[in-house]
């Protein structure tokens, strides 16, 4: 073999080593196009259910320290006025908060929690901020129980007369 027809072949090697074919592209593109076609909504669905185990964790947190409160205080927060998931949260109100203050904000796990203190009761209950983030609504009260509205949409959100979740 001669030392032209060497080079020629190795020219020739390369060249066919610098990228794809147009069909090499065309059926990676269709794969990726099915693969996401099967996983883009089971990611939707995975989203909504980790907020909505979100907020029952939220909500059974948040009925301890509501009695954690009572036991301390005699009330329950927000009692006398005040947003009780604030005063909960808030650090100068007492050193080691009882909530958080992403939950004390009101708002968590793309839900709104709306907080209603008096003193010898209190409820909370737990919206969808969107239609992305859940279709359930929650409501705690001083029972510990957890209620739920499975369709927030077109029922509106859980109240006491709601079934416990499971």
């Amino acid at each position: 073999m001669t030392l032209i027809q060497q080079h020629h072949d190795k020219r020739v090697q390369n060249k066919r080593e610098h990228g794809f074919t147009l069909i090499e592209i065309m059926t990676v593109t269709t794969i990726l196009g099915i693969v996401s076609a099967f996983a883009v909504p089971n990611l939707q669905g995975a989203k909504i259910s980790s907020n909505e185990s979100g907020v029952v964790g939220s909500l059974r947190s948040l009925g301890t320290s509501s009695e954690l409160w009572r036991t301390r205080y005699g009330t329950y927060p927000g009692a006398f006025g005040g947003d009780g998931l604030a005063i909960m949260s808030d650090p100068a109100v007492q050193p080691a908060p009882f909530v958080d203050n992403i939950l004390g904000s009101g708002q968590k796990s793309s839900y709104l929690f709306v907080y209603a203190g008096a003193p010898t009761a209190w409820s909370c209950t737990a919206t969808p901020m969107d239609a992305g983030a859940g279709f359930r609504s929650f409501f705690i009260d001083e029972t510990g129980l957890i209620r739920v509205e499975t369709d927030f949409v077109t029922n509106g959100a859980a109240t006491a007369a709601h079934p416990a979740l499971n």
